[in-house]
């Protein structure tokens, strides 16, 4: 990996990770698992947030017009750094592939609409 992506996924986890969990105002739960695919109704933000933990994983400003968005293990960059950083016990080499993640692990996904001016 270049050293340009380990600073975007360092930043990721300085942001992220040190998070209490606080949900901003207007947040609606819509869906969750572990492949999460979202088209919003309108455009605004999306939220993935660990239950277990109350950390947020990943934030993402969302379009009603354009692509849905997605997250995952077949879909997210980078998939093994993000989960090593946010649960340090996991090891893909355990399982019987590399899409194992913990099993006290509960991704949900927020969505926040877009303020109107």
């Amino acid at each position: 990996m270049n050293p340009l992506r380990w600073c975007q996924l360092g930043c990721l986890f300085l942001l992220c990770g040190c998070s209490t969990g606080h949900l901003p105002k207007g947040a609606q739960r819509v869906g969750g698992g572990l492949s999460i695919h979202y088209l919003p109704p309108s455009d605004g933000t999306v939220i993935v947030l660990e239950r277990t933990s109350g950390r947020i994983i990943a934030t993402s400003s969302a379009s009603s017009s354009g692509a849905p968005f997605e997250f995952g293990p077949a879909t997210t960059p980078d998939w093994e750094a993000l989960m090593t950083g946010f649960f340090p016990k996991w090891n893909p080499t355990l399982g019987r592939n590399d899409y194992v993640i913990p099993t006290n692990a509960f991704f949900e996904l927020y969505f926040v609409p877009e303020r109107s001016p």
